[in-house]
């Protein structure tokens, strides 16, 4: 006799995914921007365009938000803590070989403390801080301002700028300290909880769900975040390589 077939249960937000996949291709299109510009074929200034760095911001938040959320809805109750040391195992692994592939490239302004850095601590930090509901939102404002509004000669130093209140942005390729960007976990974290109060099963989502063209992409995007975030720009720069040794040339 056939068995019935059982729908497969993953422990992830649909929603989710689909943010994350916006994040992940909005931050191509910021890094392919970037490329080109080291490149020369256009010419803009990622550091002072009040345009690209709120463009920066927004990808960023979405992805540190999306963590929020993604924190409360694995772990709603207790922490799974094998599953949380593999995790962290892969994500400092993802951050140590940014690191080091950015000192490859640039030496004197490589990431030491970047968005996966900050994943990794923001992660951990994360995790007391499930189901405090509104106040959560209050603690979000407070980061927020306190990393935009402090600032002291003593933080400015690798050893203490990760957390924040440098008095200049250090010279890096990327730099996302714990403040303000863990102001945006805090809103995930009270996002998180609205979504699981707001279906009663909210981590048991059938694999079989349907879904469009369009939307099946984002889903799948966000379901591999961060072998994309680590794949994407030596593909972009390989482009831009071979474009550049077959003849192509940014215009004079």
């Amino acid at each position: 006799m056939e068995k019935n077939p059982v729908k497969k249960v993953v422990r992830r937000s649909l929603l989710l995914d689909r943010v994350r996949g916006v994040a992940v291709l909005l931050m191509i299109v910021y890094h392919f921007s970037f490329d080109l510009d080291q490149y020369g074929w256009i010419h803009q200034s990622f550091n002072s365009d009040l345009r690209w760095l709120a463009f920066r911001a927004v990808i960023v938040s979405l992805f540190m938000a999306a963590l929020g959320a993604s924190t409360v809805l694995a772990w709603p109750d207790r922490v799974d803590w094998r599953r949380l040391r593999h995790r962290q195992l892969r994500l400092g692994a993802a951050a140590l070989t940014v690191s080091a592939a950015s000192a490859l490239m640039f030496p004197a302004s490589f990431i030491w403390f970047g968005i996966l850095h900050f994943a990794w601590v923001a992660s951990l930090a994360a995790l007391p801080l499930r189901g405090r509901g509104w106040p959560l939102l209050v603690l979000a404002a407070l980061v927020a301002w306190a990393g935009n509004s402090l600032a002291a000669a003593f933080f400015d130093t690798p050893w203490l700028g990760w957390i924040g209140f440098m008095t200049a942005k250090p010279y890096t390729e990327d730099y996302v300290p714990l403040f303000p960007w863990f102001a945006a976990v805090l809103v995930g974290l009270f996002v998180g909880e609205r979504l699981q109060r707001a279906a009663r099963q909210p981590l048991r989502v059938p694999t079989a769900a349907p879904a469009g063209r369009l939307d099946g992409a984002l889903r799948l995007i966000g379901r591999h975040t961060l072998l994309l975030y680590l794949l994407h720009q030596p593909l972009l720069i390989g482009l831009l390589e071979l474009l550049q040794r077959a003849g192509f040339r940014p215009a004079a």
